[in-house]
């Protein structure tokens, strides 16, 4: 987590600054989350970062939505329905960073949706609210529900 911080530190010092480097924070984050996907103890802080930036950069993070930080976020609860044994607190704190990027990104979301007949987000939800896995079904019934 120290490398973490040694490296958005910088860039994140005020919300013009964090504004101006996103593109870059959001890489860095997706950077260590590969780094650090063998270490289970730093993953779900890492998600907590995307949650805390949805809620600070709230529209400004849409560009990353479906490029960068939903297929990441989605291909890290689908790794975790696969293992032998499901890492719950990796999974809660995927749930809460789709719900904050949900929350904080609604209006330019649904503006989308309704454009693109509701089909956008269906490549999301579909695959986790069929989820074997009944934790997987209900988080994303609720996060989906917002």
């Amino acid at each position: 987590f120290q490398r973490i911080h040694a490296s958005l530190f910088p860039l994140t010092r005020s919300l013009p600054e964090l504004l101006h480097h996103l593109p870059q924070i959001v890489s860095l984050l997706f950077q260590t989350e590969e780094e650090e996907e063998k270490d289970l103890l730093v993953l779900p802080d890492v998600l907590h970062l995307i949650g805390i930036l949805a809620r600070e950069t709230r529209q400004e993070l849409h560009p990353f939505v479906h490029t960068t930080l939903f297929p990441n976020i989605f291909q890290i609860l689908f790794k975790q329905q696969q293992q032998p044994t499901l890492q719950v607190h990796i999974v809660e704190a995927s749930f809460r960073a789709i719900s904050n990027i949900l929350r904080y990104d609604s209006i330019l979301l649904q503006e989308e949706e309704e454009k693109a007949n509701q089909t956008t987000l269906r490549q999301y939800y579909g695959p986790t609210l069929g989820s074997s896995s009944s934790l997987i079904r209900r988080l994303a019934g609720q996060t989906f529900s917002l």
